[in-house]
């Protein structure tokens, strides 16, 4: 996550101060989870938001859970885009409760000074209207940069991977973080 942001907000003059234990067994390694969804609501896109529920759910069986014993959360579900953070909280409220969709969901200002272990970088975005990302999300690098820094040890982008990859920013994001179709990343995931 630092190289990233490094690259696309500082020139890479940022010096990263210390290494962070990887102290959680999380679902593998930060990727971007390649998800291609057929319909849409605006932003909002039904089959990306299915991923993440399904990967929030994956990180709640684990030791720690979603909210940390201290209440802190463990995991944030972040989006450029109101919208699709707003959909995506009625649906984490739905498998969990409102007060967990409210402390793990939002947009990108929502989250500005807070950490978690890991965040889902809940990308939407309407296919009908590119100019959304490239006259809002990537015109310049602070959307990316203040997501990607969230994440204290793991990074899930979830969103189709070839609509966002060739706007600004998001290609310094794509060249860094392996692609995989969700059906690899559950097979790499899968416990034995």
């Amino acid at each position: 996550m630092f190289d990233i942001a490094n690259t696309i907000a500082y020139k890479g003059l940022m010096v990263y101060g210390t290494m962070g234990k990887d102290t959680k067994p999380w679902l593998g390694a930060s990727c971007w989870i390649d998800v291609v969804g057929a319909s849409n609501d605006g932003h909002w896109l039904p089959d990306e938001g299915a991923r993440a529920l399904e990967l929030l759910r994956a990180i709640a069986k684990q030791e720690g859970g979603l909210i940390r014993d201290d209440g802190k959360a463990n995991v944030y579900v972040i989006s450029p885009f109101r919208r699709v953070a707003d959909e995506m909280r009625k649906l984490i409220a739905g498998a969990f409760n409102w007060q967990v969709a409210r402390q793990i969901c939002g947009t990108v200002h929502t989250f500005q000074g807070k950490e978690a272990d890991a965040v889902v970088l809940l990308l939407g975005g309407n296919p009908s209207r590119p100019g959304a990302i490239t006259t809002y999300a990537g015109r310049r690098p602070n959307i990316l940069n203040v997501a990607v820094t969230r994440a204290k040890q793991r990074l899930y982008v979830i969103g189709n991977h070839g609509h966002w990859a060739r706007h600004q920013f998001y290609s310094e994001l794509a060249a860094q973080v392996p692609r995989l179709t969700w059906d690899v990343f559950k097979k790499q995931t899968a416990k034995p």
